[in-house]
């Protein structure tokens, strides 16, 4: 009580400031086994409380302690988050995410959000197997979608959730409040009817999409308004539009323009500033949301010096909203393509020979043991872009520190190894230097024949220039279960389309679109992986399934109840991966491969289990399709295994006798280079200091919500091991939201620190100077796992022109 009565002396400020500190001091202090990472017994709670900056801030001059905010909170928002288990209910943040258009609408109430997942106890992703449909947990998690939840004095309702959370057992809650600038009070049943008109739609499991646009985490360009007059909806192209100038006939109705659209160049490069002020260049494409209408915009010269700024197809509007502000999902860019254990099984099954795939996994095995005895040539290989950590540890190498006794880079180079590694062992993500993975557009000129394409790279690398694919390209997409999702087309030089690059640009005729061949897909953001590589074009190709989906559950008056009851359904469905593991296992085991009649089934399935988010269509897979032992090369050991001759298990077997030291014990300790002494820093200590601190805190913030041990892992992006708190998801998407921000703290930082000054002046260099050495300095034989050291590497290039401008360096 004690700890409450003094809380309860303070301002709601002083409070939260005080609180945020200690949940910071205890992050620091913690040193309990993994397993326990998010709990941290408190012996006195009240002296811990006392000891922190706010509290000793507010009893030395009764004002509140005022943190430096280094972080763009446009861009990120700080949501709290609930798990639910079986038998738990446990609180977790605030932690920053990418807000999403309900949370930009209402960020003055954003304390009233939660972010819930439904979890098992460890915090992995529940799976409900035969015959626990009717389970209590089930009626526990029905009980807290209907009924809401009370957390902390407040009682949250149901809200929403996009496709990608559903995917994950997670959605919205929202708690009544009133809007303080208004007086409104505003609820979960208010905010779902502000969102759109989704009256029309009469299929659960649409509808519910329909409302999950609204919860994508997107950026907004909220400086580029579109006004009515300067957007409209034009019609798709379909098959009936290509039989009119053509000889090619069809019994189905394609779309070749499903979810794509167009912006004018001038609007593309305005939003694109005001997304990134810093970025050079435009992508050809964005995926959005705008307006109930969702799918990708790509750049078209027609519309230069036109009043229209967008012209958005039919096939991309999905209900009625006069939200007319574009909000961002992904911009197009350049990728390196990667094999993976489904493209693999599928390339072996037309016919690429297995030496050739493992010849591609020797070379990579080869650059990556190479890793700190020639970073270089291992980071051309394996595609590092150019703001990757890497590819900044090789540039202060080029310049004579060694990763034998620099810490940073010491650390970021093994990090590097082992996500590969682990990456090669549990996936089989093999890079192929001829290829790519890249977004999917039309041929809006028409140019384009049925079974070309148009491929443009910009790997954004210095001293080369964009160029064209003029060769056969096998195309696909993962998921990829059926041997005909892999297409061989011809890339060819179009002069029309040379101001695309980084997309893959299919053709507008035909009798099927190319995207739909390729595992039922289409244009409104798939990413496609693209290779040129002579070794891994199919000698066989197959023709591909037809994808047509089953006739959807209709429903009349759908109700927010209909919504609920979906997302129960929908975490009681036979989940993808199961789908696709039985899969991999009949087609390990057959000589057919995914010619197994098996193997077809399962595909077939597969695509029904992914339009179930859409059709509401639950599939069945019966037991004459689940395995009945696993190949070893899945490390199932709670299964019944066998030792597989296929080209994934020789893969394996490979990496596994593979063996490199990736121990975090062996990274040198820190110490302090004369070389990044520079005269007149001393005047930069102090804002360097809380320019540390405040990065510092943001990094511990972001390795706590995830369970991260490893600085360095965190900032490659490369984390291995996750909390619990992200254990639900999968391991990619979250690699992906680690990235991102990382990104944003990056960007947030270095904004920050170049304010007043240019990034190549003295001052830049005296002020990089004084970071590195409030970050150094009397850390000699200090454990990097126990002291962050990434920040001054934030601005690597001023730490590089100090240290080339020594005498011994010249």
């Amino acid at each position: 009580m004690q700890f409450y009565d003094l809380l309860k002396e303070l301002s709601e400020q002083i409070a939260l400031a005080a609180l945020s500190d200690l949940r910071l001091n205890l992050q620091k202090s913690q040193k309990s086994h993994e397993c326990f990472v998010n709990y941290h017994p408190i012996c006195d709670p009240v002296a811990a409380l006392k000891a922190t900056e706010a509290y000793q801030k507010y009893k030395k001059d009764g004002t509140a302690y005022q943190k430096p905010q280094i972080i763009d909170t446009v861009s990120t928002v700080n949501v709290h988050r609930v798990l639910v288990t079986p038998l738990t209910v446990q609180t977790w943040g605030p932690d920053r995410d990418t807000p999403n258009r309900i949370i930009r609408r209402y960020t003055h109430l954003l304390d009233h959000f939660v972010r819930l997942s439904f979890t098992d106890e460890d915090g992995n992703k529940i799976v409900f197997r035969t015959g626990r449909k009717t389970s209590e947990v089930v009626k526990r998690f029905r009980k807290v979608l209907k009924c809401g939840l009370a957390v902390a004095g407040r009682y949250f309702d149901f809200l929403g959730m996009s496709s990608s959370q559903l995917r994950e057992h997670s959605c919205w809650f929202f708690s009544r409040a009133v809007d303080p600038g208004t007086g409104t009070v505003i609820t979960a049943s208010s905010i779902q009817k502000e969102m759109g008109d989704f009256s029309d739609i009469t299929v659960v499991a649409k509808y519910a999409a329909r409302m999950g646009q609204c919860f994508t985490s997107t950026v907004s360009a909220s400086k580029c308004s579109v006004g009515k007059d300067e957007f409209e909806i034009i019609k798709d192209t379909t098959c009936e539009d290509v039989k009119k100038d053509t000889i090619y006939t069809t019994s189905r109705q394609y779309n070749f323009t499903d979810g794509i659209g167009k912006i004018s160049p001038e609007f593309s490069c305005a939003a694109w500033k005001c997304l990134r002020p810093d970025d050079r260049g435009t992508p050809s494409a964005f995926q959005i949301r705008f307006a109930g209408c969702k799918g990708v915009v790509v750049v078209d010269p027609s519309l230069s010096n036109k009043k229209l700024k967008l012209q958005l197809r039919e096939s991309m509007r999905k209900f009625e909203s006069d939200h007319y502000q574009l909000e961002v999902c992904n911009p197009s860019k350049y990728s390196p393509g990667f094999l993976n254990r489904q493209i693999i099984v599928l390339l072996s099954t037309l016919g690429v020979k297995d030496c050739k795939i493992l010849q591609k996994q020797d070379r990579m095995l080869s650059h990556i043991k190479e890793m700190l005895s020639n970073p270089k040539s291992a980071a051309e290989y394996l595609k590092l872009p150019p703001d990757s950590p890497v590819t900044a540890a090789v540039k202060m190498i080029e310049c004579g520190l060694s990763p034998e006794k620099e810490p940073y880079i010491h650390g970021i180079l093994r990090a590097c190894q082992a996500i590969h590694l682990e990456n090669l062992q549990r996936k089989a993500r093999i890079i192929v230097p001829k290829a790519v993975l890249l977004m999917g557009v039309i041929d809006e000129t028409n140019t384009l024949e049925y079974g070309q394409v148009f491929v443009q790279i910009d790997c954004q690398r210095a001293g080369i220039e964009p160029w064209v694919v003029e060769e056969p390209v096998a195309v696909t997409k993962s998921p990829c279960l059926y041997p005909g999702d892999v297409r061989v087309l011809n890339a060819r030089s179009v002069p029309a389309l040379f101001h695309l690059v980084n997309v893959i640009v299919f053709p507008a005729k035909g009798r099927r679109p190319h995207t739909d061949e390729i595992s039922g897909s289409d244009l409104d953001g798939d990413q496609y992986f693209v290779t040129w590589d002579p070794d891994l074009l199919p000698e066989k190709p197959s023709d591909p399934m037809d994808y047509s989906p089953k006739p959807p559950k209709e429903k009349k008056d759908i109700t927010i109840n209909d919504v609920q009851d979906f997302f129960i359904d929908f975490i009681q469905s036979a989940p993808l991966g199961v789908i696709a593991n039985a899969h991999l296992v009949h087609a390990d085991s057959s000589i057919s491969r995914a010619n197994d009649p098996k193997c077809i089934a399962l595909a077939k399935l597969h695509s029904e289990a992914v339009d179930f988010a859409k059709t509401g269509v639950l599939p069945n897979m019966g037991e004459s399709l689940r395995p009945k032992a696993y190949p070893d090369f899945m490390q199932k050991p709670d299964r019944i295994s066998y030792e597989s001759k296929g080209v994934l298990n020789k893969l394996f077997c490979k990496v596994k006798k593979f063996s490199i030291d990736t121990d975090s014990h062996t990274i040198p300790p820190v110490v302090v280079d004369p070389d990044f002494d520079l005269d007149g820093h001393e005047k930069y200590l102090e804002e360097a200091r809380t320019l540390l601190d405040s990065y510092n805190e943001e990094l511990q913030s972001v390795m706590h919500h995830y369970g991260i041990q490893d600085e360095f892992a965190l900032v490659t992006g490369n984390a291995t091991k996750l909390g619990k708190f992200a254990r639900h998801k999968k391991i990619h998407a979250v690699r992906v939201e680690i990235k991102t921000k990382m990104q944003d703290l990056v960007r947030a930082f270095r904004k920050e620190f170049y304010r007043g000054i240019a990034i190549n002046s003295h001052e830049a260099l005296q002020k990089a100077s004084a970071l590195y050495h409030v970050t150094y300095k009397n850390r000699t034989t200090v454990s990097t796992s126990q002291k962050l050291i990434s920040c001054p590497w934030i601005v690597v290039e001023n730490l590089y022109t100090i240290k080339k401008s020594k005498p011994h360096q010249k």
